[in-house]
C-alpha cells in the first residue's frame, strides 16, 4: 500500500492531536515517527506528542487485549488470519508468555511481527489485567518516548536542510520515507529469541 507521507503530514497539522491520536490506535510506529519530526518543524508541542501518542499506544494495545480476553481463543483463531494469526503462532506465542509472563509484553514491544499476537494472546491466556496494565503501561512509555525522539531528532536535521532545496514538499517526502524505513530496520534488528529455543529450554527445566 502506497502512503502519500507529505498529504498525511499536512492532515496531521490541520487536524492537530485529536488525529494523531486516532492514528496511534491503529498504526502507532509511523504516525509517533512523523508525530515527532512534525514537532521538530513547530507544528506541534514534543512532550504534548508524546503523552498524546503514548495514550494512543497503550489504547490500542487495551483493545487487542480485550478481543483475546472476550473473544476467546476460537474467536481469535476464526477472525485472525488476516492478521496473519494461525494456531501454530498462537500456540508459540502462548508458550512464550507463560515462559515469560509480563515481560514478554517489554520484548515484543521493540520487534517487528509479534507485538500485537502477544497482545492478543494475553487476553487469550487471561493474562491478569493489572499485570498486564502494569507492563505494558512501562512498553508503551518507552515505545513512545525512543519513537518520538527519533523522529524529532530527524526532523531537527530536516530543518537544516529544508533551505537547500526548492521542493520542501518532496524532500519531505523522502525524508519520511527514509525515516520511517531507519525505525523499521533498527526495529527488526531487536528480536526475540526463537519459541523453539524456548520451548527446549522449557523442556531441559
Amino acid at each position: 500500500m502506497h502512503f502519500d507521507w507529505s498529504q498525511i503530514s499536512q492532515e496531521l497539522i490541520h487536524w492537530g492531536y485529536p488525529l494523531l491520536f486516532f492514528f496511534s490506535l491503529v498504526e502507532g510506529l509511523n504516525i509517533m515517527f512523523i508525530g515527532g519530526f512534525l514537532a521538530a518543524q513547530g507544528y506541534f508541542n514534543l512532550y504534548a506528542v508524546m503523552f498524546v501518542l503514548f495514550l494512543g499506544d497503550i489504547g490500542g494495545d487495551l483493545i487487542w487485549y480485550g478481543l483475546g480476553r472476550w473473544g476467546g481463543r476460537r474467536f481469535v483463531l476464526k477472525y485472525g488470519r488476516c492478521l496473519r494469526i494461525t494456531k501454530e503462532r498462537l500456540d508459540k506465542v502462548e508458550n512464550f508468555i507463560h515462559l515469560h509472563g509480563g515481560k514478554a509484553l517489554l520484548m515484543v514491544k521493540f520487534t517487528t511481527g509479534l507485538c500485537l499476537i502477544t497482545l492478543v494472546t494475553s487476553g487469550v491466556v487471561k493474562m491478569r489485567f493489572k499485570k498486564f496494565f502494569i507492563y505494558d503501561f512501562i512498553g508503551s512509555v518507552g515505545w513512545s518516548v525512543i519513537t518520538v525522539l527519533l523522529g524529532y531528532l530527524f526532523g531537527a536535521s530536516f530543518v537544516l536542510l529544508k533551505s537547500r532545496f526548492e521542493s520542501a514538499s518532496l524532500l519531505l517526502t523522502v525524508a519520511l520515507l527514509v525515516g520511517v524505513g531507519l525505525v523499521y530496520f533498527i526495529r527488526s534488528r531487536v528480536k526475540i529469541r526463537n519459541f523453539a529455543n524456548d520451548k527446549r529450554n522449557a523442556g531441559d527445566a
